[in-house]
């Protein structure tokens, strides 16, 4: 397993983190060495690896809602159909409206 940022910190404790891009942050403390920090990645590596692959689903899950192809609403996702023919009034003039399919 491969560490991709190391910060070091006046700490007691090991953290393991996975990023937003799906990188292993690990927080140590200062005086640890870097077999005993290799040590704990190696043996929590299933938790690493099963929340890596969490994120890059996520990713794909959300790439039609960051292309606005989709919304995430009430916990579904929901297909957007922009209505572009819609008269307009004053009660209309400044919103808009997403129908859902």
């Amino acid at each position: 397993m491969t560490i991709d940022k190391l910060i070091r910190s006046k700490r007691k404790s090991i953290s393991i983190q996975i990023s937003s891009f799906g990188e292993v942050v690990v927080r140590a403390p200062n005086n640890c060495s870097y077999e005993k920090i290799e040590k704990v990645v190696t043996q929590k590596s299933q938790w690493i690896e099963l929340h890596k692959q969490k994120i890059l689903q996520n990713k794909l899950l959300n790439s039609d809602i960051v292309s606005y192809k989709k919304i995430l609403y009430l916990g579904y996702t929901k297909k957007i159909v922009f209505a572009d023919n819609i008269k307009k009034n004053a009660l209309t003039s400044y919103c808009f409206f997403l129908l859902f399919q």
